[in-house]
C-alpha cells in the first residue's frame, strides 16, 4: 500500500510542477509506480531484519500516510499560490 501512496504523491507533484515547467508529458499512476520502484531499486540499502510488532507496523504506516498527506497538501497549496 505504501508504494501506491508514494506513487500517488509523486504523480501529483509531477503533474503540478515537473510537467508544466519542463514541458514534458504528465505521468499516470502506472508510470509513477514504475518510476518509484526504479528509484527504490537503485537506492535500496537493506533494512533491519528485526520483526516488528503489529503496533509498530501500524504506527509506521500511519506516519507514512500522514507524511504523504502533508507533502501533498503543501504541494497543492504552493500550486495554487504560485
Amino acid at each position: 500500500i505504501s508504494i501506491f501512496i508514494r506513487a500517488f504523491v509523486l504523480m501529483k507533484i509531477w503533474i503540478w510542477y515537473i510537467s508544466p515547467y519542463f514541458n514534458i508529458k504528465n505521468i499516470n499512476m502506472k508510470e509513477a509506480i514504475g518510476f518509484f520502484l526504479f528509484v527504490f531499486m537503485i537506492t535500496y540499502s537493506g533494512t533491519n531484519k528485526k520483526k516488528l510488532e503489529i503496533s509498530d507496523r501500524i504506527e509506521a504506516f500511519m506516519l507514512l500516510l500522514i507524511g504523504a498527506i502533508i507533502i501533498l497538501l503543501f504541494a497543492y497549496l504552493f500550486n495554487i499560490i504560485l
